[in-house]
């Protein structure tokens, strides 16, 4: 029985599918976002390729999960956060999840993307290292219509050595597709880090990556809140109506 993969689920049916992993480091926590956007093609409707992607993906690789299994949570589980934004001929699904940096050598994404991975803390330097294998990212392997990821890290800390193909201020970033045979290479000090996130806007920003789209399109948001208004008064008219009589 396959096990459910991390970039999640991209049956062959799909065209044109690219993904984005968004990671936020810090001194003791990970924060980690994959965008994954994908189109229906001929052979597959747009309401068919939302059923393809699964509302619950466990955290740990540790967690098998067959293909042919209902999309329901299990006790005791923990579960990616899934987000949905439609788009033209498609959608963009988004799972993200925060890891206290001595579990993230358990998360999905490293164990089931590349042959091997590694998480360091080193107390005594005060370094933290994460690096994989330079076999590729496994993923291209299994599917095939997967034309590209694109690895950002943010690093709240100073980062002393990367492999990383491109730097943007704190940004370190890696472009994958099927014929890079290159791992991801990190190492960064936590002794000279920058305020992390207070736990308690931990949800706000949660909320902020979903709601980006929306955002962005106001006009549709203020659509879809005059229509909500609508049926609220329409609601209201009837149990009046019901009250009088």
């Amino acid at each position: 029985m396959k096990k459910i993969l991390l970039l999640i689920v991209l049956l062959i049916f799909l065209t044109g599918c690219t993904a984005e992993v968004n990671v936020e480091i810090t001194a003791d926590e990970i924060y980690e976002e994959i965008n994954i956007t994908a189109y229906a093609s001929g052979a597959t409707s747009k309401d068919e390729l939302y059923t393809y992607f699964r509302k619950f993906i466990p955290v740990y690789k540790d967690v098998n999960l067959g293909d042919t299994e209902p999309d329901i949570k299990k006790s005791g589980v923990k579960y990616y956060t899934r987000g949905v934004t439609d788009i033209d001929n498609g959608y963009v699904f988004q799972y993200f999840n925060y890891f206290q940096l001595d579990d993230y050598n358990n998360a999905r994404s490293l164990g089931e993307g590349f042959a091997s991975s590694l998480v360091q803390n080193d107390t005594v330097d005060k370094e933290i290292m994460i690096t994989t294998d330079n076999g590729g990212l496994k993923f291209f392997d299994y599917y095939p219509d997967l034309e590209s990821v694109k690895i950002n890290v943010t690093s709240l800390c100073e980062v002393k050595e990367s492999n990383a193909d491109s730097v943007e201020g704190n940004v370190y970033t890696w472009n994958l597709n099927k014929n890079t045979k290159k791992g991801i290479y990190i190492l960064y000090s936590t002794s000279n880090c920058k305020e992390e996130v207070p736990v308690e806007n931990k949800e706000e920003k949660k909320e902020s990556k979903i709601s980006k789209y929306a955002n962005s399109n106001p006009i549709l948001v203020g659509l879809i809140a005059f229509v909500v208004f609508f049926i609220i008064i329409l609601i209201l008219g009837k149990m009046n109506r019901k009250i009088k009589k």
